[in-house]
């Protein structure tokens, strides 16, 4: 059901369009009538509002949400029940941008720089939450979204916390464990086991993969209507082809020591993984900035006479001075674009660069 345009929910949010719409609610742009501040209003489906079980999850959102302080996850201003219609609903911040499943389809992938910038936003988002025993178990594209900064940089912000679990909490266990996105979902997901942080840490290398190829890992093994119990026994056995061979089918080379971040990012087994996102995305960020180092240049001793032999022409002179500055010009040649190299190669100053010296005979 879709509510009416210019509708008033608990005598004080008038909604004015819906801005968007998801299996289990709808997300309303709406208007407080006394401060007048804009905000997005979250209404649960009223199917689903009439389920114990799908309620409790919708309000464990509002309430987890809202323990957390962090820049890098939306707002929650105001939860309740609108007495009229029973209608439950979650008042937040009102976000301006898009989401990166959106961009991500504008700009069919995205830079290195940018998949470094998201990732790393995330994970301190991730640290986050972790740290008070919560787990998002459903990070995609579609529940990160970008605003801008003041300074025009992205501002990462992670929505969605609907089927989010509590560590301590068991009562979340069974029938709804698998909830989530296939193809984001790390295999224990799928089984029986205790989830801990690493289910996130599996989702944040499917993430990497798809922001910088442009497509999922397992696109090519999923199909919408396949049997899930399928697609759940091959993210059981995790990757089987190295990342960048499957990239390069797509026309996408990725940076040297992606495979092995990637392997041990997705490792089928949590304890193989990396212990935090923050461990993980510093990794990532570490091989795929660092810049190949050229080897150093090794130095060369040239004798250069001050004064000819008694007894030679008058030419010598002439001759020698003329090949010395020849010698000097190659040798100023070489060390520019030994400057070059060293500032390519990540040296930090001039003094730092291999010194070419010239022994001067006596004379």
């Amino acid at each position: 059901m879709v509510l009416p345009e210019g509708s008033v929910l608990a005598q004080r949010y008038r909604l004015e369009r819906m801005i968007g719409a998801g299996g289990f609610g709808s997300v309303y742009r709406a208007t407080h009538l006394v401060t007048e501040r804009p905000c997005a209003v979250k209404v649960l489906l009223p199917h689903l509002a009439r389920e114990p079980e799908f309620r409790e999850r919708f309000f464990r959102e509002s309430r987890l949400t809202a323990q957390i302080s962090s820049p890098h996850i939306v707002q929650v201003l105001d939860a309740g029940i609108d007495d009229a219609s029973d209608t439950p609903y979650i008042v937040m911040e009102l976000l301006r941008g898009e989401d990166l499943s959106r961009r991500l389809k504008r700009k069919r992938r995205f830079e290195l720089s940018e998949v470094v910038q998201y990732l790393t936003q995330l994970a301190s988002a991730l640290s986050v939450t972790h740290a008070q025993g919560i787990i998002h178990r459903d990070l995609k594209p579609g529940n990160l979204f970008i605003e801008s900064r003041d300074d025009g940089g992205p501002l990462l912000k992670v929505l969605d916390y609907g089927i989010a679990k509590v560590l301590e909490n068991r009562s979340t266990r069974g029938a709804t464990r698998n909830m989530g996105t296939p193809m984001y979902m790390a295999p224990e997901q799928f089984g029986s086991e205790r989830l801990t942080p690493r289910v996130d840490v599996y989702a944040v290398g499917m993430l990497a993969f798809t922001f910088l190829v442009g497509r999922q890992y397992f696109a090519s093994e999923w199909t919408p209507n396949e049997n899930p119990f399928v697609m759940a026994d091959i993210i059981r056995r995790g990757p089987t082809e190295p990342a960048s061979v499957r990239a390069r089918r797509y026309g996408v080379s990725l940076p040297e020591g992606f495979d092995d971040w990637f392997r041990k990012a997705t490792h089928p087994q949590p304890p193989q993984r990396f212990a935090t996102a923050d461990g993980a995305v510093m990794e990532l960020t570490r091989l795929c900035l660092q810049r190949p180092r050229r080897a150093p240049l090794t130095p060369t001793l040239i004798d250069i006479p001050l004064r000819p032999p008694p007894g030679r022409s008058s030419s010598v002179p002439v001759a020698l001075a003329s090949v010395a500055i020849a010698v000097w010009l190659a040798i100023l040649t070489v060390a520019g674009l030994a400057l070059e190299g060293a500032r390519q190669a990540g040296f930090a100053s001039p003094e730092q660069l291999p010194l070419l010296p010239a022994r001067v005979l006596p004379r």
